[in-house]
This record gives C-alpha cells, sequence and structure tokens, in this order.
C-alpha cells in the first residue's frame, strides 16, 4: 500500500504507512526499498532514505529496484560517486533497464573509451519499444556530446525527442491563449482593487523561468539563508488557484482570491513545518506573478533568465518526468519561450517592485556582483557564504542534481 501512496503522490501517507510495516517486520525488505524511496520523494529527511536504501539492499541484493531506489537517494543527497555505483549495480542485474542508462548518463562525464558508452552503442543495435528507445537516445546523446561528437549527438537527441513528442499531446496555440486569460483576470482585480492581506500567512521567495535557466542555482544560493525553509518544485500555488476559482465571475473574485490565499498558505505551513519564509521554485508559477502580488504578503519573486539559443538547446537536450509537453520540438520550445517573455515583460510593467531579473549567464559570469544584488532583492544581511553555493546540503531533484554540487562554473554559456 505504501508503494501504491508513493505512486499516486501520496507521500506522507506512505510514510507512515512504511515505517508501521518496518515496526511490525523490521527486516522487510519490501518495505525498507519502498520507504527509502517515499522519503526521497517526500523531499525531508534524505540520509534516513539512504540508510533505508542500505538495509533494502543488504536484505534483497539481487533485486534491481533496491540498487535504483538507492541510486536516486544518493543522486538526490549530492553523493554522485555512490549514486553512480549503485545505477551500475542495477544494470548488471538488469542491463535492459533504459531509463536507468539514462539517470547514469546524467552522472557521468564521458570520455571516448568509457566502458559505459561501449556498452550503450551495444544495446542500440537490440530492438526496444519506442519509450525505451527514447531513453537510449537522451542518454547515448550525452553521452556522445561530453566525447565532442556533437553531429551524432544532435542525431540522437532529435531522435529521441521524436519519440517522445509522438508520445504525448500538446497544443502549441495553448500557451497565447493562457496568456491572454491571465492578463485579462488581473485586468479585472486590479480594476476592483482586489488584495488578500494576511500578515500571518508565510512569506515566499517565488523562482520562476523556463525549465534549465538556472532556477536550481538560484534556489541553491538563497536557501543557504538558515532561516529559509525550500520547498523545491511543488504545485502548491496552482493547487491552490485551480481549486479557487479564481477566473470565474468578477462576482465571485475577492471570495475566490481569499480562499486561494488560504490554501496556499496552509498547504506551505503543512510542507515547511510551520516555517514562515520558503523559496518556491515551481518554474510554471510565472503565470500568478499578479495572484502572487495580491495574496503572499511580502512576496518576491526572481525571474531567471538565460541567452535565448543556450535556453532552447539546454531543453531539447533533457527529458523531463512531468509536464514540458512544449519541450520536445525546437519550434514549439521557441514559441513557449516567446509567450513566457511577453508575459514575464508585462508583469514587470505592472509590477515592477516585486521581479527581480537574474539572468544565468551573468550569474556564473560575475557572481561577486549578481549574488549579492539577489540577496538584496531577497532581504537579507550579506554573508560571503552565498558565493559558495555548492556547499549547500539540501536534496535536489531537478535534472541539476549533478551541477548543483560543482562550484559556480561558466561551461553551460554560448553551449550552442
Amino acid at each position: 500500500m505504501g508503494a501504491v501512496q508513493t505512486s499516486l503522490g501520496h507521500y506522507d501517507s506512505a510514510v507512515i504507512r512504511l515505517r508501521r510495516a518496518l515496526a511490525l517486520a523490521p527486516d522487510c525488505a519490501e518495505a525498507h526499498i519502498n520507504l527509502c524511496n517515499a522519503l526521497r520523494m517526500q523531499g525531508g529527511d534524505i540520509d534516513s532514505a539512504i540508510r533505508h536504501g542500505e538495509h533494502g539492499v543488504a536484505l534483497q541484493p539481487s533485486t534491481p529496484e533496491a540498487h535504483l531506489n538507492l541510486a536516486n537517494a544518493q543522486g538526490a543527497s549530492g553523493d554522485i560517486p555512490g549514486a553512480i555505483r549503485s545505477y551500475e549495480r542495477t544494470l548488471a542485474l538488469r542491463p535492459e533497464l533504459a531509463e536507468v542508462h539514462r539517470h547514469l548518463s546524467l552522472c557521468i562525464d564521458y570520455t571516448p573509451d568509457h566502458p559505459h558508452l561501449r556498452d550503450m552503442r551495444l544495446l542500440a543495435a537490440g530492438k526496444w519499444s519506442d519509450t525505451d528507445r527514447m531513453h537510449l537516445n537522451f542518454a547515448l546523446a550525452k553521452a556522445e556530446e561530453d566525447c565532442g561528437n556533437t553531429a551524432a549527438s544532435f542525431r540522437l537527441y532529435s531522435a529521441a525527442n521524436m519519440l517522445k513528442r509522438q508520445a504525448i499531446r500538446y497544443d502549441r496555440t495553448e500557451p497565447a491563449r493562457i496568456r491572454d486569460a491571465v492578463l485579462t483576470v488581473d485586468t479585472r482585480l486590479q480594476n476592483a482593487g482586489a488584495m488578500v492581506r494576511n500578515n500571518d500567512a508565510p512569506s515566499g521567495i517565488f523562482i520562476v523561468g523556463l525549465p534549465r535557466c538556472g532556477s536550481t542555482l538560484a534556489e541553491q544560493i538563497v536557501s543557504l539563508n538558515p532561516m529559509v525553509h525550500d520547498l523545491g518544485e511543488t504545485a502548491l500555488l496552482a493547487d491552490a488557484v485551480a481549486h479557487s476559482g479564481i477566473t470565474g465571475t468578477p462576482a465571485d473574485d475577492m471570495a475566490a482570491l481569499q480562499d486561494m490565499a488560504d490554501s496556499y498558505a496552509r498547504a506551505v505551513m503543512k510542507k515547511s513545518g510551520g516555517n514562515r519564509l520558503v523559496t518556491d521554485k515551481a518554474l510554471g508559477n510565472f503565470w500568478y506573478c499578479g495572484l502572487i502580488a495580491r495574496t503572499v504578503p511580502g512576496a518576491r519573486i526572481v525571474h531567471m533568465t538565460r541567452n535565448p539559443m543556450d535556453q532552447v538547446l539546454s531543453v531539447y537536450r533533457n527529458y523531463f518526468v512531468n509536464g514540458n509537453g512544449f519541450a520536445y520540438d525546437l519550434n514549439e520550445i521557441a514559441a513557449y519561450f516567446h509567450e513566457h517573455m511577453l508575459l514575464m515583460a508585462e508583469w514587470k510593467l505592472r509590477y515592477p517592485d516585486l521581479v527581480f531579473t537574474c539572468d544565468y549567464d551573468d550569474l556564473v559570469t560575475d557572481p561577486e556582483t549578481v549574488i549579492p544584488a539577489l540577496i538584496t532583492f531577497c532581504g537579507f544581511t550579506w554573508d560571503p557564504a552565498y558565493l559558495h553555493p555548492q556547499k549547500n546540503p539540501r536534496t535536489v531533484f531537478t535534472a541539476s542534481v549533478v551541477q548543483v554540487r560543482q562550484p559556480i562554473y561558466t561551461t553551460s554559456v554560448r553551449g550552442w
């Protein structure tokens, strides 16, 4: 039951059930394996997740899922060498797990003679389902890119993205419609003077942008403040907006706005353990900047930007577990980028004091200037520790899990 709840996203309930199971049967390997995964996804005690993963591996060393769950937890904690070893043990047991090859590829800086690159080239000659072929192509593309084989890498990225795009539904005209609807609602609220004041609600630093914009680095920097609880990428605000009916009729606007504010505040307090200052790195919150301005006390929005060429290419080179239907076609990425920038330009006109633009290229090439400006915008007292985000021990779940463990680097600038 705990594993099912984890798969449904009910991580708190899953952890409770699995702990109860272990209280009754302390050597139940399946419970340890599943609890490792549930704790990692819960985003809380990653050290405990690793301990349960190691216990599960010790009890069932021939179970691939045991090594895989441990690898994912190790990677989230920043133990990349440990994650590599566990992914390799997973594949030694089941080499046909294409998705694990993709996970492993993100942890390795390949050279032409790397054994995993050799293994993947051999595996690529076999028969695979479209889904497995997609994962293997993404993994091989990354490895070939590391080795400087640009043409081969791009062919593989194109093939992987084509397979993913064929498997999903995405309407490229939808972002423009959403932008128009969002601004229409904001204008209506603005004309009505609609505003919710709840000084007891937690305050938020919202980091928004498009995928691969440097948002994880920004959160890594800001959350070095010991008073800040990082929520990571959550759907808390999107859920609160959806449940409030804020896009309904003007007569219902104030009630809906209050409901949204209360719902988000409750969800944040629960997830943060009562912390009153959080970072929320759900990138799609850029749709809700107007609502944030009206409902979250002391809110600040950090808009991460990046060179458009680097931005589009970086999105195209990555597989996303959920959402981001625009990410698998270069023209659709560019169109979504355009809509995003149009909306953010409008938010900055309407709420100039609320939004701080932080360019990734500037951040990594001149951190001594950009990071103090970011910290000042957040209202924090300066500390030189902010210049060393790689020392932040927090758990990371995004595709940047490897990069954020390194000192600030510039190799991703003008990567095209």
